[in-house]
């Protein structure tokens, strides 16, 4: 499934009507005496819950069903390359940003705080916490995802690119030298020498897609380099093993490496979620509602926000509603 999943035609679309049919069945199994074993496993077979929506006759659950681009660009797949992948590991917790160590030691993250600390972030974005990465820096805003994904990420990324006649581009030492001067262990190859190209494509689809104006040939090329992207992430390529290669420096993810190839991925299948495959969904739906700033929930989000910070003084039973009210005609 997955060697087609990512594609859009590569899972077979559901119908409007019989998704509504289910649900409706969904609706009569919840208020009979159906045991609630059988309705949760009528549930999970077909994924359909009811809606009163669903009565309406040109409402269609699966076209009129949106996938919010906020939650499935940013706090998913940027959260799930630079915070999964990278920061924690990914399956195979191979951690390609590391923390400091208390001996002293810097590593990845150390040097993203440093340049964080001078670089000029457009005002346009949000701008990102120092300790980026680090507990203390705390969970990430949309905004700040974004700021991370498009502007930030491509700077760093294009100072990680290969460069010619250099086979230890896009390499970290296991061990960096620490504050007493002790020698690095040989240096291991903890990226993928493709990485930074491939993430250099995931921040053009997503900058292509967060446009306010957006055209269909804007559409098709980021259709297009997103189908890329996701086949480098996945695909299993064979390299000529360099002579200097020894196998306690070879690369992370290197798949049964031979006295001369080895078989390299970037990040693999197992660090694939759903999301991957939601994406190709993207530009149908930029198509039917326009441009992602028409219908993501940024504005809903931010509103959330507004509402969680006013002290409701424990009112329930529709006085807090009023509270709500009182409060955000002050805040405007």
């Amino acid at each position: 499934m997955l060697s087609q999943g990512w594609k859009t035609e590569g899972v077979p679309l559901r119908d409007g009507e019989l998704h509504k049919r289910r649900a409706a069945r969904v609706y009569n199994l919840q208020h009979s005496d159906t045991p609630k074993r059988k309705v949760d496993d009528y549930l999970k077979r077909y994924g359909c819950r009811w809606s009163e929506l669903c009565r309406l006759p040109y409402f269609d659950p699966v076209t009129m069903g949106v996938l919010d681009p906020m939650h499935m660009l940013l706090q998913g797949l940027t959260k799930t390359l630079w915070f999964h992948t990278w920061v924690q590991g990914g399956k195979e917790k191979i951690k390609l940003l590391r923390e400091g160590t208390e001996a002293g030691t810097r590593r990845e993250l150390d040097e993203i705080h440093e340049v964080l600390q001078t670089f000029e972030m457009p005002t346009s974005y949000a701008r990102l916490p120092t300790k980026v990465g680090y507990p203390a820096g705390g969970s990430l805003t949309s905004d700040e995802w974004r700021a991370l994904a498009v502007v930030y990420g491509p700077a760093e990324a294009s100072q990680k690119q290969p460069k010619p006649k250099s086979q230890g581009a896009l390499t970290q030492p296991d061990e960096d030298i620490n504050l007493q001067g002790n020698a690095p262990h040989p240096e291991r190859l903890r990226a993928d020498p493709e990485a930074a190209q491939n993430y250099l494509k995931f921040a053009t689809v997503l900058k292509v897609y967060m446009r306010r104006e957006i055209s269909e040939r804007d559409i098709e090329r980021a259709s297009r380099v997103y189908l890329d992207f996701f086949e480098e992430y996945v695909k299993v390529r064979s390299c000529v093993r360099p002579q200097h290669i020894t196998d306690d420096v070879m690369c992370c993810r290197t798949i049964h490496p031979t006295p001369t190839h080895h078989l390299l991925q970037i990040y693999g299948v197992s660090n694939v979620t759903p999301t991957f495959h939601w994406v190709t969904h993207m530009p149908a739906q930029i198509r039917r509602y326009g441009p992602v700033h028409s219908f993501w929930t940024f504005l809903f989000e931010r509103l959330n926000k507004v509402l969680k910070a006013i002290n409701t003084s424990g009112h329930k039973g529709g006085v807090v509603e009023v509270t709500f009210a009182r409060e955000f005609k002050h805040e405007i």
